[in-house]
C-alpha cells in the first residue's frame, strides 16, 4: 500500500468512487512547505499546491494501491504532477502538485 496526501477534489467521497471504485479512509494531516493555490482548467477553478516556504497545506492522508494510483494519475493528467513528500509527522506519501514547480 502506498500513501496519498490529499487537499482538495480527491477527500470527496463521489470523486473516490467515480476514479478508485470505493471511499477510502482519511487520516488528517499537514504538509509543510506547501501553499494552496487556484487554478484555472479548461474554464474551471481548481486548488493546486505548490512550494512555498513558511506555509502548509491542510489535508488528509489515503492508503491507496498501486492501480488506484495509476487511475488517479488518469483523472489528475497533465494538470498535475505526482511527486514524493514528507507530512508533518515524517510520514512519506505522494501528493498532487502544480505541474510547474
Amino acid at each position: 500500500m502506498e500513501k496519498l496526501f490529499g487537499y482538495a477534489t480527491l477527500l470527496d467521497p463521489d470523486v473516490q468512487r467515480r476514479v478508485v471504485g470505493r471511499v477510502l479512509a482519511t487520516t488528517p494531516q499537514i504538509l509543510d512547505g506547501y501553499r494552496r493555490e487556484r487554478t484555472e482548467i479548461e474554464g474551471s477553478a481548481y486548488p493546486r499546491i505548490t512550494p512555498h516556504a513558511n506555509s502548509l497545506v491542510q489535508g488528509a492522508v489515503m492508503k491507496v494501491t498501486e492501480s488506484d494510483l495509476a487511475a488517479i494519475d488518469a483523472y489528475e493528467g497533465d494538470d498535475y504532477k505526482r511527486v514524493r513528500v514528507t507530512l508533518r509527522d515524517g510520514t512519506e506519501a505522494w501528493a498532487y502538485v502544480d505541474p510547474n514547480s
